[in-house]
C-alpha cells in the first residue's frame, strides 16, 4: 500500500504533501505553545529581577512556588485573552502603541493590535487591564493620579471609549472572575474589593472590606469558589506574600511569601467555568503532619504534655456565605470521660466561645467575624486530658463549620495519640480514726526530686492534721506520671469512765459504787468483783450507782466498756477496793456489892440488871456490849481491940470487898 501510495504521486502531489506536512507541523507547534501557556498557573512581573515569573499553587492553595520564565526590562502589566494570548499595553519610543503579545518560548514580543495614539488619553498608557473576550479590554489608570475612570479598548474597531467613573480609585489589577470584573481600591476611609459594572461604572460597589494594612500589587482569579488570588504587602511588617482573598467576607489568607517587588498578575483561570461552591475545611492544608485529605495528625499527649493542637497553621476554608458557627468535639474512644475536654487559650474579637472545658466547644460569630478570625480562634483551641495518668490510645477531634445560609462543611478530624507513662506509687496507708483532741499523721513516701501537693495546701512529704476530712496527695517528678492516694480522717468522741464509791464498810453493811461517765450516748460496762461475780450494766448514761454486800475485802475492776457509738474510751479510775471490817457483839456478867457501881462506857451503874451499850470500832463499825449486873449483899463486921498507943485510940471504918460463897456457917 505504501508503494502504491508513492507511485501515484505526481510532482504537484509532492508539493501538496509538503504543504500538508507544514500545516501539521504548524498545528502541533501551536498546540505545544498553547499547552505551555495553559500549563502555567499564574504569571506576574518581578520588578526587582525585571522578569516574568511563573507561579504555581499547590495543595488546594496551601502552598506555592515560583520561577523565572523570561527577562524583560520594561515594567509590564500582563493579562490574558480568552484564546490564550498573553498581552500588555505598551507605548514604545520606537514602534506602534498598542497591545503586544509575549512569546514565552522565545522571550520576545510582537505587536498584537495597534491603536491610534489620538485615541489614547494622556499620558499615553493605562495601568490595569482585563480582557473580557470578543476583542474587548477594560482599562484603568493608577489611583495616585486620583483617576477612577474606566475605558473600553476595542481591538475590533480600534476605538478607545471612556465608560465613566466608578467612585473607587484602583490600586491593583483588574481581574475577571466568574464573568465579573473586580479590583482593589485604597483611599482614605475605604479599603476593599470593588465589583466593577462596565455597563454603568457609577453602579460599581464595594464588595468586601480589606484591612488597610494590606496593599495589593496584583489580583486575578483563582480556581476556588468566591476566591481571588492576590499579591499582598503587609505595611506593618513589610511582609510580602501571595494570598487568597474571599469575596464573601474579605478574609486574606496567606499562601506563600516572596522577597521582591512585583506587580501585575495574569491567569487563564479568569476564563474558567465557575467552580462548584462547596463548604470545605482542611485542618492541614499541605499535609505536613502526615495526615491526608482534610485531616491533621497532632502531637502526642501524656501526663508530661497534657494538651495538643487541633489544627495545623495552614488551615483552609472555602465557603458559600459568612461563617456562623464552628464546633470542635471529642468523639469516639474517650476512656478518660470528663477528663477529656476541649479548651481555648485566649479569645478572638467577634468570636464567642461556648462549652469551654467540656467535650464540645462551639465558636459563634458575634458579628463581623471573618473566616480568618475563626481560623485564629481554632489555633487557640486545645484538646486537654486532665486525668492523672491518661489512658493510652488514639483520640479523634471532629471540626466542622456552618455558614449563615445553613450550609455545612465536611467533618475534618484531628488525630491525637495519647501515651500512658508509668506512675509513681503513692500509699498513705489506711484511713485514720483519731480520738477527739489527738492528731493524724500521713507520710506520702520519699521520691527523689518529687513535688508534693496535698488537698490541704501543704507541699511537704508528711503532714499532721487534727481536722476531719479527706486528704489527697499528688506526687510528681520529671520522669513519671503523677501518683496519688487518698486517706480520710475521722474524729470520734473521747469519753471517760471511772469507778468510785465506798472504800471501807463494816461486815454488816452494803457497799455503794458509782460509774461516772461523760458519754453523751449509752455505754455498757462490765465490772469484775474479786472475790465475787461480775456485774454487767447496760445503757449507762451519766452517773450510775449500784450496791453490793461484800463479806470480806473486795476489789471491783472495770473489765470492759462498750459504747453504743464509735468512741475513744479513757478509764480514769478502773479499780475500787473496799475493805470490810468486822462488827462486835459481846456479853458480860458483873457482880458488885451493894452500894458499889460499874462503868458501862458512858456512865456508872449501881443497879442490878442487863444493860446493852453500842460502841464504834476504830473503823467505825458497831460494837454491842450487853452487861448483866448482879448486886451482892453487904456484911458489917466489927473488931474491937485494945492498944497502948494513945494516938491510935478511936473509931476506924474501912470498906472491904469480900466475895463470899453462900455456905453454912
Amino acid at each position: 500500500m505504501m508503494a502504491n501510495f508513492h507511485s501515484n504521486f505526481t510532482p504537484s502531489s509532492y508539493i501538496e504533501f509538503a504543504r500538508f506536512r507544514l500545516r501539521i507541523l504548524t498545528l502541533f507547534l501551536l498546540i505545544f505553545v498553547m499547552d505551555s501557556l495553559y500549563s502555567q498557573d499564574y504569571l506576574f512581573y518581578n520588578q526587582t529581577q525585571s522578569s516574568i515569573f511563573e507561579l504555581h499553587l499547590a495543595n488546594s492553595g496551601c502552598s506555592c512556588d515560583f520561577e523565572p520564565v523570561c527577562a524583560f526590562n520594561n515594567g509590564i502589566d500582563l493579562f490574558y485573552t480568552p484564546d490564550g494570548a498573553l498581552l500588555s499595553f505598551e507605548a514604545p519610543t520606537m514602534g506602534s502603541i498598542g497591545m503586544y503579545q509575549y512569546d514565552l518560548l522565545v522571550c520576545d514580543t510582537t505587536l498584537y493590535y495597534g491603536f491610534d495614539p489620538s485615541q489614547i488619553p494622556p499620558p499615553l498608557y493605562f495601568t490595569y487591564y482585563v480582557s473580557v473576550g470578543n476583542g474587548i479590554v477594560y482599562a484603568m489608570k493608577w489611583s495616585s493620579q486620583g483617576i477612577d475612570q474606566v475605558w473600553e479598548l476595542n481591538m475590533n474597531t480600534g476605538i478607545i471609549t471612556s465608560l465613566g467613573n466608578t467612585g473607587f480609585n484602583p490600586w491593583s489589577d483588574l481581574a475577571l472572575f466568574n464573568g465579573e470584573v473586580y479590583y482593589y481600591t485604597l483611599e482614605p476611609g475605604i479599603s476593599g474589593i470593588v465589583h466593577l459594572d462596565p455597563s454603568d461604572p457609577s453602579n460599581s460597589t464595594l464588595v468586601v472590606n480589606i484591612p488597610p494594612i494590606f496593599l495589593f500589587g496584583g489580583l486575578t482569579a483563582s480556581p476556588y469558589c468566591n476566591t481571588l488570588l492576590g499579591a499582598v504587602r503587609d505595611i506593618t511588617t513589610d511582609e510580602r506574600f501571595f494570598a487568597l482573598i474571599s469575596l464573601i467576607d474579605g478574609a486574606v489568607t496567606k499562601v506563600c511569601s516572596f522577597q521582591f517587588n512585583m506587580f501585575g498578575m495574569a491567569s487563564m483561570f479568569e476564563f474558567a467555568e465557575p467552580a462548584d461552591c462547596e463548604n470545605t475545611l482542611d485542618l492541614d492544608c499541605n499535609d505536613s503532619s502526615g495526615a491526608t485529605g482534610a485531616d491533621y495528625n497532632s502531637s502526642i499527649v501524656s501526663c508530661a504534655m497534657r494538651q495538643a493542637l487541633v489544627a495545623d497553621e495552614d488551615v483552609r476554608m472555602f465557603y458559600d456565605d459568612w461563617i456562623s458557627e464552628m464546633t470542635i468535639r471529642v468523639t469516639g474512644f474517650v476512656p478518660d470521660g470528663l477528663d477529656e475536654i476541649i479548651d481555648i487559650t485566649g479569645n478572638i474579637p467577634g468570636v464567642d466561645v461556648d462549652g469551654q472545658g467540656t467535650d464540645i466547644l462551639t465558636l459563634s460569630n458575634a458579628g463581623g467575624a471573618k473566616s480568618t478570625d475563626f481560623i485564629d480562634a481554632l489555633h487557640l483551641v486545645r484538646y486537654m486530658n486532665t486525668a492523672l495518668n491518661p489512658t493510652a490510645g488514639p483520640r479523634t477531634i471532629e471540626v466542622q463549620f456552618t455558614t449563615a445560609s445553613g450550609g455545612m462543611s465536611n467533618v475534618a478530624i484531628a488525630y491525637i495519640q495519647v501515651n500512658e507513662l508509668p506512675p509513681l506509687e503513692v500509699d498513705l496507708g489506711p484511713d485514720q480514726i483519731i480520738c477527739e483532741g489527738s492528731s493524724a499523721f500521713f507520710d506520702a513516701g520519699s521520691f527523689p526530686g518529687g513535688m508534693y501537693q496535698w488537698s490541704s495546701g501543704h507541699m511537704t512529704q508528711t503532714i499532721t492534721t487534727v481536722d476531719d476530712g479527706q486528704y489527697i496527695v499528688t506526687v510528681s517528678d520529671a520522669t513519671h506520671c503523677p501518683g496519688t492516694d487518698t486517706a480520710e480522717v475521722v474524729t470520734i468522741p473521747l469519753i471517760s469512765v471511772a469507778l468510785t464509791g465506798d472504800v471501807v464498810i463494816c461486815d454488816n453493811q452494803s457497799a455503794t459504787l458509782t460509774l461516772n461517765t461523760d458519754a453523751p450516748f449509752p455505754i455498757t460496762v462490765e465490772i469484775q468483783a474479786d472475790p465475787g461475780s461480775p456485774f454487767v450494766f447496760d445503757v449507762v448514761v451519766g452517773n450510775y450507782s449500784f450496791t453490793d454486800l461484800p463479806q470480806q475485802n473486795t476489789t471491783y475492776t472495770i473489765s470492759s466498756v462498750t459504747p453504743s457509738m464509735e468512741a475513744c474510751i479513757t478509764v480514769t479510775d478502773a479499780e475500787q477496793a473496799i475493805d470490810v471490817f468486822p462488827s462486835y457483839v459481846d456479853w458480860y456478867d458483873v457482880e458488885i456489892c451493894e452500894g458499889d457501881s460499874v462503868w458501862l462506857g458512858f456512865y456508872w451503874e449501881t443497879e442490878a440488871g442487863e444493860y446493852e451499850n453500842t460502841f464504834n470500832t476504830i473503823h467505825g463499825c458497831d460494837s454491842v456490849v450487853t452487861t448483866t449486873i448482879t448486886i451482892l449483899p453487904a456484911v458489917m463486921l466489927q473488931v474491937q481491940e485494945d492498944t497502948c498507943d494513945a494516938s491510935a485510940v478511936g473509931y476506924i471504918s474501912q470498906p472491904l470487898t469480900i466475895r463470899m460463897d453462900v455456905r453454912q456457917w
